[in-house]
């Protein structure tokens, strides 16, 4: 280049240092613009001193190719109005993702070792927070996979788990005592050794397709009516979708539309009530999305028969003990066949059915904390129920089942009451039993006050009635 067209050159680097688009590859073109623009300048000049150059064929296609060189190299470096003003639209849409404090979140962050879920697991095993034996026991399995007092082939990502922080003080909860407060600020620490679980344990090695999957794919989770089951799901779906690659299908599910309608509309509260991520979201009748990665959630029922032919990466079912069978499980399982990443949650209180799908789950999960099938590592559960032999008449046993109610005043205020009404109607103290303290009491007489299992441990082979007085009771 020679002096003019250097000084053209770092003119245009000059004016193009702001949008920050230039790298050294583009020497070339900015060489190739400059003289072009020279080379224009020059021929007008001529023009200006001999206007009959006008004419001239050579000079005015020599004219002609350097202004064609002009316009191309306009459009490359983004020299025209119009193609200012598109970089002006990056440009300040770059600037925004910056300031976004969702986006912001998603970049990443520090390493976070001061796990609220982890916390709550020692106390747990402790002694300091009243706990029935299987919750024990799953927070005996964290608290040693965390401290690396096992073997596994799976690692805790304290990235993620900074993330899943994170993303939790820019939610809001949108009823209650807290409501429009971050839902960081007030968590339960069970509800943070939920999520910890579910969203930061990565196996080691990358699977046959390259990805680096989750070690949870099944989560049981039984909590007592009022324990903000629905608050749960809601928030473990959000996060599910905010951390989903592209396109990922997800789904809430129950037997009944209002079943699943209640953590939908759960689901849709706590977005309205973040403004911090609501515009990342997009609601409508039959789906929510997240426009960062175009995943989808939507709510199924057996009742509305929409739960076939889908493609689901994860799915929650709530109140799974009101089902009888396990068909509308099973479709859903059916659904993660072609999946890469899954994952299954099922959430639940007790029902007044002797049989229904959730107590398999139950004992299957039991047995696993029990080290029956202890190469089992894909699963976690929290089990809140009462201990076999314990008295439900004693207030201090009803933590074991109802952890969020017996943490508040309000909380044990309302279960007492609950339990007073029981004292009054037998039928209500039935209810209270099961929905509230997990217990399965199914056939016990509303006025009996009989555990169905205790009866069956009355059970004799044989009875001998020879010479005696027999009397025979048909109900």
């Amino acid at each position: 280049l020679n002096a003019r067209q250097k000084k053209i050159f770092d003119y245009i680097i000059e004016q193009l240092k702001a949008s920050n688009i230039l790298g050294n590859l583009d020497i070339y073109i900015l060489a190739q613009a400059s003289i072009s623009i020279d080379r224009l300048q020059q021929i007008e000049k001529m023009i200006n001193k001999d206007s009959s150059k006008l004419f001239d064929k050579d000079i005015l296609k020599a004219k002609s190719e350097y202004t064609k060189d002009f316009f191309r190299c306009c459009n490359e470096l983004s020299l025209s109005p119009q193609s200012r003003a598109k970089l002006g639209n990056i440009n300040l849409q770059a600037e925004q993702e910056k300031q976004d404090p969702l986006l912001q979140v998603l970049a990443g962050g520090r390493n976070k070792k001061d796990l609220k879920g982890y916390q709550w697991a020692k106390e747990v095993v402790e002694g300091k927070f009243t706990a029935n034996k299987w919750v024990k026991l799953e927070c005996k399995r964290y608290i040693y996979r965390l401290e690396g007092k096992v073997d596994i082939p799976c690692f805790f990502d304290f990235e993620e788990a900074e993330t899943i922080y994170k993303l939790l003080s820019l939610m809001n909860y949108a009823t209650g005592f807290f409501a429009n407060q971050p839902i960081l600020d007030h968590v339960a620490g069970f509800q943070m050794m939920i999520w910890e679980n579910i969203f930061c344990w990565f196996y080691k090695e990358l699977d046959e397709n390259g990805i680096r999957k989750r070690m949870i794919e099944e989560v049981y989770l039984e909590i007592g009516r009022k324990s903000a089951k629905s608050f749960i799901c809601a928030v473990t779906e959000i996060l599910i979708m905010l951390r989903s690659p592209q396109f990922a299908q997800h789904a809430t599910a129950g037997k009944t539309r209002d079943i699943s309608a209640l953590v939908r509309d759960a689901i849709v509260e706590i977005i309205k009530a973040s403004p911090l991520i609501s515009k990342h979201f997009k609601v409508t009748r039959d789906k929510i999305e997240c426009k960062l990665n175009n995943s989808t959630t939507k709510h199924l029922s057996g009742e509305a028969n929409n739960i076939n032919g889908l493609l689901l990466s994860s799915f929650i079912v709530d109140e799974v003990a009101n089902q009888e069978d396990g068909s509308i499980i099973g479709a859903l399982k059916l659904s993660q066949m072609s999946t890469k990443d899954r994952l299954s949650i099922y959430i639940s209180t007790q029902y007044d059915l002797e049989f229904n799908a959730f107590n398999e789950l139950i004992e299957y999960h039991k047995n696993i904390l029990k080290g029956v099938d202890g190469d089992v590592i894909n699963t976690f559960g929290l089990l809140f129920e009462l201990d076999e032999g314990d008295d439900f008449n004693n207030e201090e046993n009803w933590i074991k089942a109802s952890p969020l109610q017996m943490s508040m005043e309000n909380g044990r205020k309302f279960l007492r009451q609950e339990y007073k009404k029981g004292l009054s109607i037998p039928s209500a103290m039935k209810e209270f039993r099961i929905k509230i303290l997990n217990e399965r009491l199914s056939g016990v007489l509303e006025n009996g006050y009989i555990d169905f299992e205790a009866w069956k441990k009355c059970k004799v082979n044989k009875i001998d009635l020879q010479g005696k007085e027999v009397v025979v009771g048909v109900d």
